[in-house]
């Protein structure tokens, strides 16, 4: 979305929109979709779609912003979700799906690591924490789980 206009429906939208915190790590916020340091915030549903979504005519309509990180918001976009869990769940399978291959990376046993040279083991080790890290991501789900009380709280159960 263009600067120009994300700035204007900022300005035309965002009074319609809750805050609402997720998880918090030692100094600051967690992404809600995959945990990482949030240094933005999601709009859901997106600013730029907000007309869509009010042309749903639904009955109670739910305007929140979450912490996110670059990636997960990124991956969220402008697209309008049926509901808050459509778009965790979107967002947590593109992430997935960009990095499959690490995620699929093998096991490796103390018995094995012990045979390799120094230098192969530590790329077999970057390999695994990096496999651990993008898995956790993916199962990351405190901060939704906030989020969701929190909807329950504000909105009785609608997300």
């Amino acid at each position: 979305m263009n600067t120009v206009r994300r700035k204007a429906d900022n300005h035309k939208f965002n009074h319609l929109y809750t805050n609402i915190n997720g998880d918090r790590g030692d100094y600051y916020y967690l992404c809600v979709y995959c945990g990482s340091p949030a240094s933005e915030r999601d709009h859901v549903p997106p600013l730029s779609r907000v007309d869509d979504y009010r042309s749903l005519m639904l009955k109670k309509e739910i305007y929140i912003k979450v912490p996110s990180c670059v990636q997960c918001n990124g991956i969220g976009a402008s697209i309008l979700d049926d509901t808050f869990l459509d778009r965790v769940e979107r967002i947590k399978s593109k992430i997935a799906e960009k990095h499959k291959k690490k995620i699929s990376y093998p096991e490796w046993d103390e018995e094995d690591l012990a045979e390799l040279d120094y230098e192969l083991k530590t790329k077999v080790l970057e390999g695994v924490e990096l496999k651990k890290t993008i898995t956790n991501m993916v199962n990351y789900y405190e901060g939704v789980d906030l989020v969701l009380d929190h909807l329950d709280v504000l909105f009785g159960g609608q997300q």
